[in-house]
């Protein structure tokens, strides 16, 4: 189980890389191109539809995922639960869609106060059907464990993202239009996959609809509540502060979602298999199971933290190289929203563990609280620091969430606490330190190269690496 889901995380992780890579690049030249003000248009009129998505999709990426990995398990035909998922992001992404086009004069003029807002928002609009259909696609290749496809996907859509946005934006200067035409472009790689080969979906009959929407409730309900808290600080944000603050933000956000690569990739890759895995046992103090989840946060976690040590010890020369001199005020949130990584991590692996035990009921509540907590710390932090207190505000949410999760969802699961607790507090703690260092690029080279190789003697003195675990990766995946 531990191998399948590394193998997995490593396709992923790769594939994640370049996804993040080329969104990176991508908000990189739109900053250049639009500037703060321009960019932190496209980041308000982008700020809602991840909730009209995550509503409308009714978390069909997980619950496809979930539910044919179990079929799978148990040897059930597939053709009339693809065709009900099917059936259901159309209906319920053109819904949404609608639903969204339809209050874009009361968002863009009461909400944002700005009425010239409504006509990017009703363009907008076209996005959400277009990512419910995409989450549905890709949970479907996720159930059958499709990595590479998914990899490759993701990949495409992302460079096609860079390309269209290029053309519309920088030849054409279409501006702002031209950014959210190279988005709703983009899902044309759709048309060039297909994610259940061999399946006859068509002519299947039964349809189990009422199963998939009852169970995708509770995924829903949770799942929107999620997306509220983890997009809330730009939505407050963009309600207090100038356009230009939020662009700022929207800058240094950009670098934090490239931080994702590898806990989004572990989370995408161990769900199928734990679906699978408690298909055949429910059993938690499984040996097996108990080095699979500790070793897995484990990865996590130190993933985050050379990449924090990274971007910490350099990131003045990164935004100005990538974004320009106009965000160089960034600094402080850039450094703020990389301390959110380690506990977004540990978020994303407790979130899929609660998907896999099928915990989302009693799950509910607490996101709920964490939501309506989250929402006041960041309304206030903001109107008294500004976009500094939206980022204080952000890794509070994940601490919320990490609060809820381990000390009252997952309290019977095996985890190692103290080792994990160590290991964050030491990723953490050569971050803050390496916030302190000044100087030549020479000197935090030498900084930062030492500060890593310091990390590595610690995860090798406890155990957190092992050489087997490492030679298994290369030798399966770069030298075969």
């Amino acid at each position: 189980m531990l191998r399948e889901t590394v193998k997995g995380s490593v396709y992923m992780s790769l594939s994640w890389f370049f996804v993040k890579l080329f969104s990176f690049i991508y908000m990189a030249f739109l900053a250049r191109s639009l500037g703060p003000k321009g960019l932190g248009i496209l980041s308000i009129v982008l700020s809602l539809t991840p909730w009209f998505v995550m509503f409308s999709s009714l978390s069909l990426q997980t619950i496809s995922t979930h539910f044919i990995s179990r079929f799978r398990a148990q040897k059930k035909d597939l053709g009339p639960l693809l065709k009900s998922i099917t059936i259901i992001i159309f209906l319920s992404g053109l819904a949404a869609s609608l639903l969204h086009f339809f209050l874009a004069p009361f968002i863009a003029r009461f909400i944002f106060h700005d009425a010239s807002l409504t006509r990017y928002f009703q363009i907008a609009s076209l996005l959400i059907f277009l990512s419910v259909f995409y989450y549905g696609f890709i949970g479907v290749l996720r159930g059958f464990k499709r990595f590479r496809d998914y990899a490759l996907l993701d990949v495409i859509k992302e460079a096609s993202v860079v390309a269209l946005g290029f053309f519309f934006v920088v030849l054409l200067d279409l501006s702002i239009f031209g950014a959210l035409l190279a988005l709703i472009l983009s899902y044309t790689v759709l048309f060039f996959f297909n994610p259940a080969k061999g399946v006859r979906i068509l002519k299947s009959r039964a349809l189990p609809l009422k199963p998939i929407i009852y169970s995708s409730l509770w995924f829903t309900l949770v799942g929107f509540i999620l997306s509220l808290i983890t997009n809330m600080d730009r939505f407050i944000l963009g309600f207090l502060q100038s356009k230009e603050t939020v662009g700022l933000y929207a800058g240094a956000m950009s670098i934090f979602h490239v931080g994702t690569f590898f806990s989004s990739s572990v989370k995408n890759s161990m769900l199928p298999i734990l679906s699978e895995h408690f298909a055949h046992t429910p059993s938690l103090q499984n040996p097996i199971f108990v080095r699979y989840i500790n070793k897995i946060m484990s990865y996590s976690i130190l993933v985050a933290g050379f990449f924090m040590f990274f971007v910490i010890g350099f990131r003045n020369e990164l935004i100005l190289l990538f974004f320009g001199k106009h965000y160089q005020g960034t600094e402080t949130y850039t450094v703020l929203l990389l301390f959110a990584l380690t506990f977004f991590s540990t978020y994303l692996f407790a979130h899929t563990l609660i998907i896999s035990l099928n915990r989302l009921k009693s799950a509910t509540l607490m996101c709920f609280f964490a939501f309506i907590l989250s929402s006041v710390c960041i309304y206030f932090l903001t109107r008294l620091f500004g976009a500094s207190g939206t980022a204080y505000g952000f890794i509070l949410s994940f601490l919320l969430l990490n609060a809820g999760y381990y000390g009252f969802i997952l309290r019977d699961l095996p985890f190692h606490w103290t080792r994990q607790f160590f290991l964050i507090s030491l990723t953490l703690g050569i971050a803050y330190l390496l916030t302190t260092i000044s100087g030549s690029l020479f000197f935090r080279i030498i900084v930062v190269g030492f500060s890593s190789l310091l990390y590595l003697f610690f995860l090798w003195m406890g155990n957190y690496l092992e050489k087997r675990e490492l030679e298994v990766i290369f030798k399966r995946f770069f030298f075969r």
